[in-house]
């Protein structure tokens, strides 16, 4: 009943804070003769907001108990908040004593100080830290930087500190960091992390496929149980590939990059790692020009779909998909994006149905700046389709059956920066041949030997006798 009745608290908080302002505003304007006939609506909307600021604490308190914040952001709000609503009871009654003291216009201000502050640390508990700055366009202006690690040497890199890490840390802290454990999980403290949350351990060693973690991340975006939650930043596909393979290798929390098994798929991720002294290597995906947001029909239609569609940034009109969910994905459902054309910047089609038919609406799609199509039908006739994009920075071609000859037919994109064809026919005199149309582009063609994981299922055989 305790926790039934503190999950009120969002709902009853934005009220009184409202009507308290509302009763500040009056309370200000008053002040002038003009409008002193305002003066009698003052006292029942303190009424009102002192009521609504007393149940606000009940219920807030009532909500503290689950243990899922940090205490020392939890007690700064709990105590402001209590401070709202001990100060709008004497604001009321002392407007009832004297309805127009001048001095009130003091308490006044010193009401609103308190109320924003305690909605600003009510914020912060709830969206994290700098939750009101993250996402400002000018932020850079103010000192504000992105925190995303770079790093000098890949092999080298810790794989937890240095990879993991950043990942948890934009996307996870919010909710299981150091300020708010949603169902008891920190995820920025290694021990915290490794124990789990209440319902016990969120990632097991060794075993992604048994890893509750990964489950979660893996739901439709409309799933109750999706993580993160609809409306925060979702992992990447890369992002959940280095979580998928840290948890494979076992889980390391102090190992190295080169002391653990790499397939191609995660040697191939692992290169695009930002390096240091390299943040302006690649260009942003986000176009500079403005553009017309999307229409609300064609995005429900792809997300009725299971395709997964956001927003590139906060207020942005440029977006990016991903059909690696979808319940089915063929030429016929990529005609969806058709309409996108002008707004979206990367499209994720790996290991989907498609072939070289698709072409023709891929071609139209001419803001792309990323695109996987690993492990599809896509042949050479479909990789001729693509000279229109001339935006590409990156195209991904992994496991298809595409020929040297076709790909030098995009010789026109000269944004192209990262191009991936391992596990393709192309030999050592094509990938020379394609350096050479392409020679400020890096060039991934594989040739390594697979690792073997933990996880795999692996058959001994005899050796034969001659």
């Amino acid at each position: 009943m305790t926790q039934f009745l503190g999950h009120f608290h969002p709902l009853l908080v934005h009220l009184p804070t409202g009507i308290l302002l509302f009763a500040i505003l009056l309370q200000w304007l008053s002040r002038n003769k003009k409008h002193a006939a305002l003066q009698p609506a003052i006292r029942p909307a303190l009424f009102c907001g002192m009521l609504g600021a007393v149940a606000s604490v009940i219920t807030g308190l009532l909500l503290s108990q689950n243990g899922e914040y940090a205490a020392s952001a939890l007690n700064a709000h709990k105590w402001l908040g209590i401070a709202v609503a001990l100060t709008s009871s004497f604001f009321y009654f002392w407007k009832r004593k004297a309805p127009s003291n001048k001095k009130q216009n003091f308490l006044a201000g010193f009401l609103f100080v308190l109320l924003t502050s305690t909605g600003h640390l009510g914020g912060t508990l709830t969206h994290g830290e700098g939750y009101l700055t993250q996402h400002l366009p000018f932020r850079n202006w103010v000192g504000e930087h992105e925190t995303a690690r770079h790093i000098s040497d890949v092999e080298e890199a810790q794989v937890y500190q240095d990879v993991v890490v950043p990942v948890l840390q934009a996307k996870c802290y919010v909710c299981h960091g150091p300020e708010k454990q949603k169902g008891g999980l920190r995820m920025d403290v290694a021990a915290e992390f490794q124990k789990g949350g209440k319902d016990g351990a969120v990632f097991i060693a060794g075993r992604p496929e048994a890893s509750e973690m990964l489950d979660r991340i893996s739901l439709n975006l409309s799933d109750d149980d999706h993580m993160p939650p609809e409306g925060k930043p979702q992992l990447t596909e890369n992002e959940i590939a280095l979580l998928r393979w840290w948890i494979a290798t076992g889980a390391s929390f102090d190992q190295k990059i080169k002391e653990l098994p790499k397939t191609n798929e995660i040697k191939s991720v692992l290169a695009s790692l930002p390096l240091q002294g390299s943040a302006e290597k690649f260009k942003s995906e986000i176009p500079a020009e403005k553009v017309e947001p999307a229409e609300a029909l064609v995005l429900q239609k792809l997300r009725d779909g299971g395709v997964l569609v956001l927003p590139l940034a906060q207020g942005s009109n440029y977006l990016e998909a991903s059909f690696i969910n979808a319940d089915s994905a063929n030429d016929r459902t990529i005609k969806w994006l058709a309409p996108l054309a002008q707004q979206l910047v990367s499209l994720n089609l790996s290991g989907t149905a498609i072939t070289d038919s698709a072409g023709v609406t891929l071609a139209k799609l001419t803001q792309l700046r990323k695109l996987h199509l690993q492990h599809t039908g896509i042949t050479a006739a479909g990789v001729r389709q693509l000279q229109t994009l001339a935006q590409l920075q990156y195209l991904n071609l992994v496991g298809t059956k595409v020929t040297a000859e076709s790909i030098a037919t995009l010789s026109g994109l000269k944004n192209l920066q990262q191009l991936y064809l391992y596990q393709t026919s192309i030999d050592a005199a094509g990938l020379a041949q394609l350096r050479e149309v392409f020679p400020k582009a890096m060039i991934e063609a594989g040739g390594y030997m697979v690792a073997t994981f933990l996880t795999d299922t692996t058959e001994v055989k005899p050796p034969k006798v001659p």
